[in-house]
């Protein structure tokens, strides 16, 4: 049973989906267009992670120099003074190393998590201001799924993502130069392998975008099937459906393994790809170097130098299999966080200054009422015509409240009787506001009900929906749910 109670007024109660806009994949700067504040609000931050990244890169670089100093060193009879020298020299390289390799990480993790917190307000924020016209065709879990599963991707993506690519650009900028001067030829017959492992890294990250997708999907279709399972206890041990639901959810959750095996798969092939190429480097480093270093055109402490400049630049590559899975996996959470972010309420009064933007250019929204007397309860419904928007892929429904009129006196007690599906909850939904009503279609006392403000509204409404939920807190807080500043009696 619903009942609707406007304080002081007449009483009406009656027994007994609108779609999100949906956009196409379109370029990385739409797929961030809801990070890209939280990265311009963080610049600073960002910034001196950045330095500390570069500050990392550059004193790991000075260590395989250090080492080739120390050989050549070594080779031509160097005392046991110097190469204490060059060892401590590498010890410290090494601690300032390890200390800017920690900051760096921590403090970029630390941004992550920051806008991982605001991220997920936003979201939580932006649900609470939609109206039922949305939440008709949301699937809870998948919301859920939304606001927890999809943010923590986001935050791989904010934080360990960007650490990698930063920590990749700064090594090959650091480290390349480097080699080259050490000798040119040498350096670009070891990279020769790089382009094509990351061509062939290029081909598969866009069947890897759509299985990341999948997989989103299903864990939120996952976790709707959960929920539905939890809230509708009661009713499927009624029906002796406990099997029959088992095996659907067998089904649901075989779906997701399959997805996600697939995922895996594919995710699987970037690391010994990688790797593929910076063993292949190696091998060309020890294939081409032994004869320059017999001939002596090529130091043995060159040789150490260049393989250490190469395994720095190996990791960084392989880590960038990794790494992709990780944007893939971010860029397809932002998708789904974002398609939420973009719907706009239905009903003018719930944006905040709706009153001064329009829904149509052609069509202004009507001026709010910001100051009204206390309401008695006189409701008049002229010609009231209502139909459900369809979902994202279905053509709007028929009308199912089609020029209804009725007169409510305050202090009346109103039922409303018809069959399921008549229309009995969506005109108490109407009268509450809770779905778009056109102008001049209800009057409460004398105002129009499309003009009233929505907290002056709710302050003169008590509704009991049919579907009742208990919060997660105290019994009274419960019942003082929206009244907190009731007495006691």
């Amino acid at each position: 049973m619903k009942t609707v109670f406007p304080t002081r007024a007449s009483t009406l109660f009656a027994t007994d989906k609108v779609a999100t806009p949906t956009m196409p994949a379109e370029s990385l700067a739409w797929r961030l267009r809801h990070l890209l504040p939280h990265y311009l609000r963080h610049w600073q931050k960002f910034a001196v992670g950045f330095l500390l990244l570069a500050a990392t890169s550059l004193s790991a670089a000075a260590i395989p120099y250090t080492m080739k100093r120390a050989t050549d060193a070594l080779l031509a009879g160097a005392t046991a003074g110097v190469m204490s020298g060059f060892a401590a020299l590498l010890i410290l390289l090494a601690l300032i190393n390890g200390a800017f390799r920690v900051s760096g990480r921590v403090h970029i993790f630390r941004i992550g998590r920051q806008i991982e917190y605001d991220l997920r307000n936003d979201l939580h924020r932006h649900l609470l201001r939609l109206d039922n016209a949305f939440f008709d065709h949301q699937r809870t879990g998948d919301l859920v799924a939304r606001c927890t599963n999809d943010i923590t991707s986001v935050r791989m993506f904010i934080g360990p993502g960007f650490l990698q690519v930063c920590n990749t650009i700064m090594v090959y900028l650091t480290v390349l130069p480097i080699m080259l001067g050490l000798d040119p030829l040498l350096t670009l017959m070891a990279l020769l392998p790089f382009p094509l492992v990351l061509l062939f890294a290029r081909l598969l990250t866009g069947r890897l975008y759509r299985l990341s997708r999948a997989v989103a999907d299903r864990f939120g279709q996952t976790s709707s099937f959960v929920q539905e399972s939890i809230a509708g206890m009661a009713v499927l041990r009624a029906r002796a459906q406990e099997e029959n639901w088992h095996d659907r959810f067998a089904t649901t959750a075989q779906d997701l393994y399959n997805d996600q095996m697939r995922h895996a798969r594919l995710q699987s092939l970037f690391s010994p790809l990688m790797m593929f190429g910076g063993g292949l480097g190696a091998w060309i480093i020890l294939a081409m170097s032994g004869p320059e270093v017999i001939s002596g055109r090529l130091t043995i402490g060159d040789f150490v130098a260049f393989s250490g400049y190469l395994t720095q630049l190996v990791w960084p590559t392989v880590g960038l299999g990794w790494i992709l899975t990780v944007m893939q996996r971010g860029l397809v959470a932002l998708e789904r966080i974002g398609r939420v972010l973009d719907t706009q309420p239905t009903i003018p009064s719930l944006l905040p200054h709706a009153h001064a933007i329009a829904a149509d250019a052609s069509t202004p929204l009507p001026a709010r009422v910001e100051s009204l007397p206390p309401l008695r309860g006189h409701i008049r419904v002229t010609r009231l015509t209502f139909r459900h928007p369809g979902g994202a892929d279905a053509p709007e429904s028929a009308p199912i409240l089609d020029a209804v009129n009725m007169e409510l006196q305050p202090g009346q007690f109103v039922g409303l009787v018809g069959r399921v599906g008549s229309g009995k909850s969506t005109l108490l939904n109407c009268l509450a506001r809770l779905y778009p009503v056109p102008a001049a279609t209800i009057h409460i006392d004398g105002h129009d009900l499309a003009n009233i403000d929505e907290q002056h509204l709710r302050r003169h409404l008590a509704m009991v929906p049919q579907e009742s939920i208990l919060f997660s807190t105290t019994m009274r807080a419960n019942l003082l749910f929206g009244t907190p500043e009731a007495v006691e009696e």
